[in-house]
């Protein structure tokens, strides 16, 4: 008999987050041949191609039912519980519980966890040394009963979905629970229905570098702007595009204050963004699948990224300019190499446009696809 995939990400769709990635790769899947099926609470986005099961009937999905979210998830994990059928595998998103876990793994289906994150064990370890190399008080929320709540998550799991060689390797660290396998993957980006610009005719005044995201310590943006005030660029400019952590605020008042940084907030159309830029930049510390990377490749934006920034693009060479992120004055150095010559701009961003298909929801899917039939019998 042929197994089927249940996913359970006990959480409401209304576009963006992590449970919209979760519903680009089932559609990815989908497409591929897979038999899954997504239990969320409810759905306010396109689930075309996403056999699905609502908590919340879609007449209702609409109405002010944020007050009841956290009983809704419970009711989600246990509609989940029930549909499970012997031997089916099971799919599990963050903020599923640890007893939904513990009654999976007693009936003995396999548990394929979702790592949108490093292990929070190691990104503890990371961005306390962060907090304290910026002179803050750590306000990551990583506490040791969220930790040993994941490590027996950890411990449970059969298979693990890593997107990012930082997330590979915190799972075998020596404090790591893990014992299953963990099946490389990446996150990814739509491609485009239209070509990018043809980046050889832009003849842009000034030079336009953009870092997209949360506007935080965590993404290295103080960074970026201190890189930025080091290198104070004439004929370009810094767009941030995300909402910003007071923190941010508090540290680099004088980078942000500068005439040549904009800060956009939260931007509804990023694929305009996308179209206008010269340069990306993510310069993070930590991350899980870094989905606006791969965004900035599909437009052909040339990518300058740490290694947790890079996600898998970094195992393609040339794909991205490397830089490292406790380093400010290399950050500065690689900004200003592609702000100053536009053929290497040209050169850095028709790579990464010709990685992109890679990256592309479907491609994603149809590997998860692949390594769950390597993986499992009958799929």
């Amino acid at each position: 008999m042929k197994r089927r995939i249940k996913v359970l990400h006990p959480t409401s769709a209304w576009g963006g987050g992590h449970v919209q990635t979760c519903i680009n790769l089932i559609k990815g899947m989908q497409r591929a041949g897979a038999d899954t099926h997504l239990h969320i609470i409810r759905s306010n986005v396109d689930m075309s191609d996403v056999p699905y099961s609502p908590t919340v009937p879609t007449l209702l999905a609409r109405l002010g039912l944020r007050l009841l979210e956290r009983a809704r998830r419970a009711r989600t994990e246990q509609r989940f519980l029930s549909a499970l059928d012997e031997g089916e595998i099971a799919c599990l998103w963050p903020t599923v519980s640890i007893t939904t876990y513990r009654e999976i793994s007693r009936r003995g289906n396999p548990i394929v966890m979702e790592g949108i994150n490093t292990r929070m064990a190691s990104a503890r370890r990371i961005l306390d040394a962060v907090y304290e190399n910026a002179g803050r008080a750590p306000a990551h929320k990583i506490s040791d009963a969220r930790i040993a709540e994941e490590e027996e998550m950890l411990s449970l799991a059969t298979h693990f979905f890593a997107p990012n060689p930082g997330v590979d390797a915190a799972l075998i660290e020596p404090d790591s629970a893990f014992r299953g396998l963990a099946m490389k993957t990446s996150y990814g980006a739509w491609m485009p229905s239209a070509a990018p610009p043809d980046r050889t005719k832009l003849q842009n005044e000034v030079v336009t570098v953009i870092a997209v995201g949360m506007i935080c310590l965590r993404k290295n943006t103080h960074g970026l702007l201190r890189a930025w005030r080091q290198l104070n660029p004439s004929g370009a400019k810094l767009v941030l595009c995300g909402a910003v952590d007071p923190e941010i605020t508090q540290l680099c008042e004088a980078e942000l204050a500068m005439q040549s940084v904009e800060v956009r907030g939260h931007v509804s159309d990023m694929n305009a963004v996308y179209r206008t830029a010269d340069v990306f930049v993510m310069p993070s510390f930590e991350e899980g699948g870094p989905q606006v990377t791969y965004e900035a490749a599909v437009h052909a934006v040339p990518v300058i990224a740490s290694p947790m920034g890079a996600g898998r693009m970094q195992d393609h060479e040339g794909a991205v300019l490397g830089i490292d992120p406790y380093d400010v004055t290399d950050m500065a150095a690689k900004i200003e190499m592609l702000i100053k010559d536009a053929e290497l701009r040209r050169h850095y961003g028709a790579r990464a446009y010709e990685l992109a298909p890679l990256f592309d929801w479907n491609a994603v899917g149809r590997e998860r696809y692949s390594a769950l039939q390597h993986a499992f019998s009958e799929l």
